[in-house]
């Protein structure tokens, strides 16, 4: 595999051609290679300043490749492109030219730094990988040009022949035989040409770009998205992470574009206040709210409150407030009023007494009526997955799905939340930072650590409100009951969900389930004690988008 610098593609790179061709160079030389992408020439001899779009530097020699992907043609000797929107930019000089002016440039450059470069070969060659290239011309070599043909088979044929043509060439002008480069002949040309700079991305770096691989879309979800058009009734199963809750706002929109009356439902509050902001261009046809907040709002608006029991009461959440809002919703002659239910984290939500309410609101109920529950059976931290309630949905004959791949979380986090939980994330899709495990002895050195990681954090360019610290404890028995130490920014407590605003967030586990964040330090972490803590540790750890710090007590690390 070749070495690539910079190490990935820039998320914002306009041009898929050069995408693919970064993935086919990659994958397709040896290690013996190196790939500098966009590389700056400011020696053009035509322009102040020029950039190749790749240059390969190996023992065959170094060639700059400039990429053109879409359609391409030449009318009156203008050249015209067109990419994958339709949009055509025409230009006076044609790639075969520009890559020229790039090699030679680069030739200059490489020549007045090693003096031995002029008996290598610099060439370049044109990529067109989106179309056939039959044409014929003095100045269009067919063998410097890659085109589609080329996709089916391994880069280094390309490679091969285009490493031949400028080795004869250089033969033919010089009459000797072309130098091949060793492997400190190919390193002093890319530190010539990349200098002495550090070439791997900032952690700041990392994190964006690990958190625009992970905004797109697997074909696993495509494929649940025609399931949720084409079924009336679906049970979708999914880990932390799988996009069940993207999934279940995207049906939402959709159904509310369509005219539907949308009940949208989950159990956290903080979860609730975040899908109603998410959801908010589409509020007059959507209605989103968290159980207990549903339910104390119709009793309310019924006038039933003097008959709720005491929240002291052992049945006043799972049975007398369902109950009373049932009574509640009768008397408002609110029944059936949605004609789409949707439960996020409905592993949460799944009791007979709750289901009663689901049933009331939906128009043709849960028997006849059209709904999708997106459940997690390993974070049902709350106890509110019944065996009876399960099987009372698939008596409705509903579609059932299964996410599979982790789109949340990068690779480092799916392995650090299976390392503390015993529980699998699924395979994840895109690398990023690797995850610091930081041992503890007492509060006060844990109080400590915390600080510093996240001081370090801040110097390097995170912004606050991208951090949210996670304990199984409320703050008043984390090792952060006593604040910070030293951090130049303010822990807070909100009420919502985390966003922009002062301050580093502090939040329970539990309080947390449901939402994610950038970066998560997560605290306060023992050995596994049940069931209960090793689901904890699943669901704080794989909150983290991007970054995660687990403190860890070091005897649950021996």
């Amino acid at each position: 595999m070749a070495r690539m610098l910079p190490p990935r593609v820039p998320p914002d790179l306009p041009s898929r051609a050069e995408v693919r061709l970064f993935e086919a160079i990659r994958s397709g030389l040896g290690e013996e290679w190196t790939a500098l992408h966009s590389l700056g020439l400011a020696g053009h001899d035509r322009k102040p300043w020029a950039e190749a779009d790749f240059v390969l530097i190996g023992p065959a020699g170094v060639f700059c490749l400039e990429v053109k992907g879409g359609r391409v043609r030449r009318e009156e000797g203008l050249w015209i492109f067109t990419d994958r929107d339709g949009r055509e930019h025409s230009r006076h000089e044609g790639p075969f030219a520009q890559a020229a002016g790039a090699a030679a440039a680069l030739r200059e450059h490489l020549v007045s730094q090693l003096e031995w470069m002029d008996e290598v070969p610099i060439g370049y060659g044109v990529a067109f990988p989106d179309v056939r290239w039959d044409i014929k011309g003095p100045d269009m070599p067919r063998e410097i040009v890659y085109d589609e043909r080329d996709r089916e088979r391994p880069f280094r044929e390309y490679v091969g022949r285009l490493a031949d043509h400028w080795r004869q060439w250089k033969a033919a002008r010089s009459g000797r035989a072309a130098r091949p480069l060793s492997p400190a002949d190919c390193a002093a040309a890319v530190r010539a040409l990349r200098g002495d700079f550090d070439l791997r991305p900032s952690l700041r770096a990392q994190i964006g770009q690990a958190q625009d691989e992970l905004l797109r879309l697997t074909e696993e979800q495509y494929r649940v998205l025609d399931g949720l058009a084409e079924n009336r009734r679906l049970i979708l199963y999914g880990g932390a992470g799988t996009g069940k809750t993207w999934l279940a706002v995207e049906e939402a929109r959709r159904r509310a574009e369509d005219g539907q009356r949308v009940f949208f439902i989950c159990y956290n509050k903080r979860l609730g206040q975040y899908l109603r902001q998410v959801l908010a261009a589409v509020s007059g046809q959507v209605s989103v709210w968290h159980l207990h907040g549903f339910t104390h709002a119709a009793i309310h608006r019924a006038g039933l409150t003097d008959q709720l029991s005491s929240p002291d009461h052992p049945d006043h959440w799972l049975v007398h407030h369902p109950q009373l809002c049932l009574d509640a919703l009768l008397k408002l002659d609110e029944v059936e009023t949605a004609d789409v239910l949707i439960v996020d984290e409905a592993q949460d939500l799944l009791r007979p007494s709750y289901l009663e309410v689901f049933d009331a609101v939906l128009k043709g109920g849960l028997d006849r009526g059209e709904w999708r529950f997106f459940l997690d059976p390993n974070q049902n931290i709350f106890g509110g997955l019944e065996n009876s309630a399960l099987a009372r949905l698939k008596a409705a004959h509903p579609a059932e799905f299964r996410l599979t791949i982790n789109c949340r979380n990068t690779a480092q986090i799916v392995e650090a939340a299976t390392r503390l939980s015993g529980i699998n994330c699924g395979p994840a899709r895109v690398s990023g930072p690797e995850v610091e495990f930081v041992k503890w002895r007492d509060a006060a050195e844990a109080r400590r650590e915390v600080s510093r990681r996240l001081s370090r954090l801040l110097s390097n360019g995170v912004r606050p409100e991208q951090v949210v610290i996670l304990s199984p404890h409320r703050r008043e028995h984390s090792c952060l009951a006593e604040g910070l130490v030293g951090v130049t920014c303010e822990l807070v407590e909100p009420e919502g969900p985390p966003g922009a605003g002062r301050g580093v967030h502090y939040y329970t586990v539990q309080g947390f389930k449901g939402l994610e964040a950038d970066i998560v330090l997560l605290i306060d972490l023992e050995e596994p004690e049940d069931d209960n803590d090793r689901l904890l540790n699943y669901v704080g750890a794989s909150r983290a988008k991007a970054l995660l710090v687990a403190f860890v007590r070091e005897e649950a690390m021996a």
